[in-house]
């Protein structure tokens, strides 16, 4: 229970981060993919034992890059959840409203 207090969501500020993890989303993926495209290069002149490592713990280590993906889509998914839950509340405040007040002119 708010105990009465109003509460609610900025909504214009909530789209804007909404857009803005979206928008990190692409960057990071374009950043990891020129970054994977630079180590896969480094096979022409890396070529000994250490180039070979070097290049095995970074794709051990890509794995990872998909889960910090999925991570911030699912904050940005869970902030529009939560913008979408607020439309919810504030449209059965309205009705319960209308209900009173209908039930006061009766």
């Amino acid at each position: 229970m708010n105990d009465g207090k109003i509460i609610g969501v900025n909504e214009i500020k909530m789209d804007i981060l909404i857009s803005e993890l979206n928008s990190y989303v692409e960057s990071i993926n374009k950043n990891l993919n020129n970054i994977e495209l630079k180590v896969d290069d480094t096979e022409k002149f890396f070529t000994c034992e250490q180039g070979l490592e070097f290049r095995k713990k970074f794709y051990s280590f890509s794995s990872n890059f998909p889960i910090l993906k999925k991570n911030i889509l699912n904050i940005s998914n869970d902030l529009i959840n939560v913008k979408n839950g607020m439309y919810n509340v504030q449209s059965r405040s309205v009705l319960n409203m209308k209900d009173k007040i209908r039930d006061m002119n009766k």
